[in-house]
This record gives C-alpha cells, sequence and structure tokens, in this order.
C-alpha cells in the first residue's frame, strides 16, 4: 500500500511524496504552473516568467516532463521551461532577463509532443550538484487570455542514485557575414559539427530528444544527425519553439551533427538559432571545431 502527501511549497510548486513499504527511493512529482498575479496587471506582455527553486536538500533526478492539462487551450501559444544555475534576482520577472547561460529543458507549442519520458534509468540532476533553479515562460496568444487558466508542467523526480546523468549539447550559430536585405531576403546557414568528441565509456552516448529555438525572425530550422533528421520545423513561428523526441541514437566518434536555420532578412538584424540535443551520459566534452556556412541550400522537412 502506498501513502501519498501533497505539500505546496511556499515558491510556487506542489510537490506530491510517494511512500513505498519497501522506503525504496520511488519517485514523486513536482509541478510548476502558471498563476494570475498582480504582476501580471502592471506588465503588459504576451510572456509570462517566474523562476523556481529546486529542492536543495540533497541530488534529484527529473526522469520524464508532461504539460497539465489546462496548458493545451486555446488561450496558451507555446511553453518552455529553462534549467539554470542563476537565479533572475526576483520570482516574477520581464522574459527578456532569462540569464544567458540557461537553456531549455522542454518546450511545447501546438506542434510539439506534450510529453516527454527519458530511457529508462536517465534524468537531468536538479538540486545539490545539479541545477538550482528553474523558468518557466508562458507565451499566451493575447494578454486578455492571462487570467483564469493555470498552465504548466509536471516532472517526475526522484532521489535513486542509479540514475545516469543525462545533458544537453548546444549547437549554436557561429560568426557569419552580415547579408544585405537589398540584394538577398532569405538568409539560409548551417552548422555543423563532426568529432562531437563524447567521451566512449561503459555505456555508448544515446541521443534521446531535440529543442530547436530561433530568433523572432526565423522561418525554418532543423537538425540532422548523420544524415538523419532529428527534428524539423518547416513554419517556424517565433513564439513556437519546437520540441521533439528522438528515439535512442548512437554516438559514434565519427557521428557528425548539423542544424539548418533559415531567417527574413528583412526583419530584424539578430540572426540567433541554436539546436538542444538531449544524450546520455553527460559529458564534459565539447565539440573542437563547429563551423557556420552560408549556403544557398534549403533543407526542408524529409
Amino acid at each position: 500500500m502506498f501513502l501519498s502527501i501533497i505539500l505546496v511549497m511556499a515558491l510556487g510548486f506542489i510537490v506530491v511524496y510517494d511512500f513505498g513499504a519497501n522506503y525504496a527511493p520511488l519517485p514523486y512529482s513536482m509541478v510548476m504552473c502558471y498563476k494570475f498575479s498582480e504582476f501580471d496587471q502592471e506588465e503588459s506582455s504576451v510572456s509570462w516568467c517566474k523562476a523556481f527553486v529546486m529542492p536543495l536538500d540533497k541530488s534529484y533526478h527529473i526522469t520524464s516532463i508532461s504539460l497539465v492539462n489546462e496548458t493545451e487551450s486555446s488561450r496558451v501559444r507555446s511553453l518552455i521551461f529553462y534549467l539554470t544555475r542563476a537565479y533572475p534576482g526576483k520570482a516574477y520577472f520581464a522574459c527578456n532577463e532569462i540569464p544567458e547561460w540557461s537553456h531549455p529543458l522542454f518546450a511545447w507549442s501546438g506542434s510539439s509532443e506534450s510529453q516527454w519520458r527519458f530511457p529508462e534509468r536517465v534524468g537531468f540532476k536538479i538540486g545539490l550538484g545539479g541545477t538550482y533553479f528553474g523558468i518557466l515562460q508562458i507565451n499566451f496568444i493575447n494578454e486578455t487570455m492571462k487570467e483564469d487558466v493555470r498552465p504548466g508542467v509536471r516532472f517526475s523526480i526522484t532521489s535513486d542514485e542509479r540514475i545516469v546523468d543525462a545533458g544537453f549539447y548546444a549547437l549554436s550559430l557561429g560568426s557569419f557575414p552580415k547579408p544585405n536585405p537589398a540584394i538577398q531576403t532569405t538568409l539560409n546557414l548551417l552548422t555543423q559539427c563532426g568529432q562531437l568528441g563524447l567521451s566512449q565509456g561503459s555505456v555508448i552516448p544515446q541521443i534521446f530528444g531535440s529543442i530547436s529555438h530561433m530568433s523572432p525572425n526565423g522561418l525554418r530550422t532543423s537538425t540532422f544527425f548523420d544524415n538523419s533528421t532529428l527534428a524539423c520545423d518547416d513554419s517556424y513561428d517565433h513564439y513556437e519553439p519546437y520540441f521533439s523526441p528522438v528515439y535512442n541514437t548512437s554516438i559514434t566518434p565519427a557521428s557528425t551533427l548539423t542544424s539548418f536555420c533559415s531567417f527574413n532578412v528583412s526583419n530584424g538584424a539578430a540572426y540567433t538559432c541554436t539546436s538542444y540535443i538531449a544524450y546520455y551520459p553527460f559529458s564534459t566534452d565539447k565539440c573542437p571545431s563547429p563551423s557556420t556556412t552560408l549556403t544557398t541550400r534549403s533543407l526542408p522537412c524529409h
């Protein structure tokens, strides 16, 4: 028989603990969601961001993520949840103030999956020795749709020390010439990394997810691994980051990772695009020499 205890934490999330007869480190769930507040009355924005403090008493691992029911409503355009070691300085803040070293752990829009189950005994470390803070970003359809709805995310978390640490490999744009809008209307960029450098230990590194994020002038994004498509969005909307779970794909020392990003040159001066690749086991190794090149090719989903 199991006993469940629900605690409402002062920092704004709900934790559900499950205790079993053998008192093993069983999973429990943590919910982080939006709640209309005085901040929303003061801010005229379709985006809402709040920082949450992760449990800090010991190390935990997030082993799956899903949306709470109200997220998939006609009011919410997209949701992004970030992990970061830096506290933004206040609980509620403008979304353009997210710390630069944050990275998305989960992203949802109408075209994305609403649940991400990790491989067995694999998870992202939080708490002691891991990430200390989470940031939830909700993008609404318009300003009038922020009341009476509670979108958010639910995590499965465990304190089991046998969990294998997962990590994200970020493939970002390098330097490139600024295009002339009078000459070209679309900018196509390929960022490639060969010889990923992930250590080959007793466990062969595996890819199990992908998140793509672009600046507002992004048109199309796709990520390829050894010429196979990991993720692709042919009609990118800057409010709709693209997430895709991936069946386990082995990484070899000769593996190549390629990110294609297409931009509207006439709309804005910033051209940013990052593909976050989820893999395990975590390694501090990085790509030795990622390169970004201009291309006339267009790489649609295939």
